[in-house]
């Protein structure tokens, strides 16, 4: 069998435990497998090598703004009118007037788009999902005072009748002390037309607010008032403003899911009223492989130098430390942690805080050089899944086994005139499953390029295109997901601003 086909059938399954009657995580990565080669079209150096960046928390789900950078914005609006500013600046400036957004959610994605007449809200493709975008919450999002957009966040309430909340926040109930989501990334946003937010006459240096480019899912809610809440962690970067290189700003660059906790109740109007019964845990280390020598200590990387080279894929060119001059005129978004491990808690006791392990997957990666690579990228070696007694004992699987073929292929064609180094990836040779099966692979010659038409083989090409960096990327999660863009050789570039690929 074409392990192919295999892959695409090959699922890591999270049965959730819980309450009977709540809700639960649908903790089925589809992503995990198809996504841990190269096998796959991209122009992106940080490849994920277990989750897509989109799908590192389950379930997935967030909406995300596009904007583009002030650069490729010094143009006249649609009414004619320039901007405060015609110099090039690697800042993000609002795409127009037009407000934009795309949705992602149970592993669709759909532009989001808004009737000017009525100011609501709908799938391009409707399918009488009810969108809402509401302003209010406190959840870092300070968005221009003058037009009352501060804290906005999106209700999605689909036909079955579940809502889906996006960049809440606070949840229902919260007072001060109890937790929140931290489930919106922002970063500074310029308003460089007249019309746009924060947009200042003659002056782009104060034209600039903090705005959300990406909501998060972080609380579902079921016809029953069962709820499910999902907490993130947000990755924090600095650089320098309007060129001010003294005084670098901070911004959200990334960010991942650290737990799911469910089974939790809205009846009165209080979420956490009560602890939740049952929960998802995310491990998420550095983005580094831990030696004898070397911890993979958060405060050992750096910007340059030895110790930058154990976060392989990592862009340590673009990091810049708070209160230290910076000299990256442009947000990247890039994740700096990999998902280790998934593990699956109840409660001990009715209301108590004390949870016990039920499930556990650790992945297990690495960095497989190849010829011409010399910063690779996070490679998924193995998964092992572990069950846990009521008592404590612990129960392994033999692990699931990705192997790669030792010859990398390229991931676009090169041409006799192409003056760029190669950019190759491995493939999945064979996968040994945990039942004690394998399945292998047949190699395709790099030579041989049969034409669609008259190929034999079960894949398709597929064309890409860049000759240089990309206008923009959409920034990662972990699982990414979050990550730079790369203009097809390997080299990383800087990633200008948030923007659906």
């Amino acid at each position: 069998m074409d392990p192919r086909r295999l892959l695409r059938r090959l699922q890591l399954e999270l049965p959730a435990p819980g309450p009977a009657g709540h809700r639960r995580p649908e903790a089925r990565d589809r992503a995990v497998v198809l996504l841990a080669d190269g096998r796959r079209p991209h122009l992106d150096h940080q490849q994920p090598g277990v989750l897509d960046r989109r799908r590192l928390g389950l379930p997935p789900g967030f909406i995300e703004r596009q904007f583009r950078t002030c650069s490729d914005d010094r143009g006249k609006d649609a009414q004619g009118r320039l901007p405060n500013t015609t110099k090039k600046k690697g800042d993000l400036c609002w795409w127009g007037k037009t407000e934009n957004a795309v949705l992602s959610l149970n592993g669709s994605t759909a532009p989001l788009v808004k009737d000017d007449a009525t100011g609501l809200w709908k799938l391009a493709n409707d399918d009488g999902t009810r969108i809402e975008h509401k302003t209010g919450a406190d959840n870092g999002d300070k968005g221009d005072p003058d037009d009352k957009d501060t804290g906005e966040y999106w209700i999605i309430t689909t036909p079955d009748g579940v809502r889906y909340h996006f960049g809440r926040n606070k949840l229902p109930g919260w007072t001060d002390g109890k937790p929140t989501t931290e489930s919106v990334f922002t970063a500074p946003v310029f308003g460089n037309h007249p019309d746009e937010p924060c947009y200042k006459a003659g002056d782009f240096a104060g034209s600039s607010c903090t705005q959300a480019y990406r909501w998060n899912l972080d609380y579902v809610e079921d016809t029953t008032l069962n709820a499910m809440a999902i907490y993130h962690k947000k990755e924090i970067n600095h650089y320098a403003l309007n060129e001010k290189v003294k005084t670098p700003v901070s911004y959200v660059r990334g960010g991942h899911p650290v737990r799911i906790e469910y089974g939790l109740s809205n009846h009165g109007g209080n979420v956490y009223a009560a602890p939740a019964p049952a929960r998802v845990v995310f491990a998420t280390p550095e983005r580094c492989m831990e030696t004898e020598t070397f911890d993979c200590d958060a405060e050992k990387f750096t910007k340059k130098g030895q110790d930058a080279q154990r976060w392989p894929d990592t862009p340590s060119d673009t990091f810049c430390a708070s209160g230290k001059k910076c000299y990256v005129s442009s947000p990247t978004f890039w994740t700096r942690v990999r998902l280790s491990a998934v593990t699956t808690e109840v409660a001990k006791t009715p209301g108590g805080t004390d949870y016990r392990k039920v499930d556990g997957w650790e992945l297990k990666q690495n960095f497989l050089h190849t010829r011409y690579d010399t910063n690779p990228p996070l490679w998924l070696d193995r998964i092992v899944r572990t069950g846990y007694s009521a008592a404590g004992t612990a129960k392994s699987l033999p692990p699931v086994v990705f192997h790669a073929n030792g010859d990398p292929m390229p991931n676009r064609v090169s041409r006799p005139t192409d003056d760029r180094p190669p950019f190759e990836r491995l493939r999945i040779a064979a996968v040994y499953t945990e039942t004690g099966g394998g399945v292998k692979s047949p190699t395709p010659s790099r030579a041989t390029r049969p034409r669609p038409s008259r190929s034999p083989r079960r894949t398709a090409a597929a064309a890409t295109r860049s000759t240089g960096p990309r206008r923009a990327r959409t920034p990662p999660n972990p699982s990414g997901s979050t990550s730079t863009s790369s203009n097809g050789s390997g080299r990383r570039t800087t990633s200008a601003a948030p923007r659906r690929s």
